[in-house]
């Protein structure tokens, strides 16, 4: 196959996908809105479950963290040695800014990844 061609149609299902998606992120938003709504009316019913003729809806609560002070944080993490409190990765930005200033971070290497920079053509 033409190497143009392959380039038309990554271009035209990239394009499809990002339409596609622009309507998902719309339904996300009134399914947001909906879920708002049912637990408003849940709770000024005084209610934690109800039914409709398709599903049934509970009110579920679970307690998530919400760091208030980064710095005592980070400072629990190392004298306790709980890393397991943070995600696995690092700002790729910040290392390769460091990189850049010819300062290595220790136990990181660098990784090329290839990838494909696709823009719409000015004949099309």
């Amino acid at each position: 196959m033409d190497i143009g061609v392959l380039i038309d149609d990554l271009y035209s299902l990239r394009q499809q996908r990002l339409e596609l998606s622009k309507s998902v992120e719309a339904f996300k938003l009134q399914e947001t809105a909906l879920r708002e709504l049912v637990l408003e009316k849940l709770d000024a019913l005084k209610l934690s479950k109800a039914s409709g003729s398709l599903a049934t809806c509970g009110v579920k609560e679970t307690v998530e963290p919400y760091v208030e002070e980064w710095e005592k944080l980070f400072e629990y993490v190392r004298t306790e040695n709980r890393f397991d409190l943070l995600h696995k990765r690092i700002s790729a930005p910040a290392w390769r800014e460091l990189r850049e200033l010819g300062a290595l971070v220790p136990g990181t290497s660098a990784i090329t990844v290839r990838d494909v920079s696709l823009t719409k053509s000015s004949r099309g």
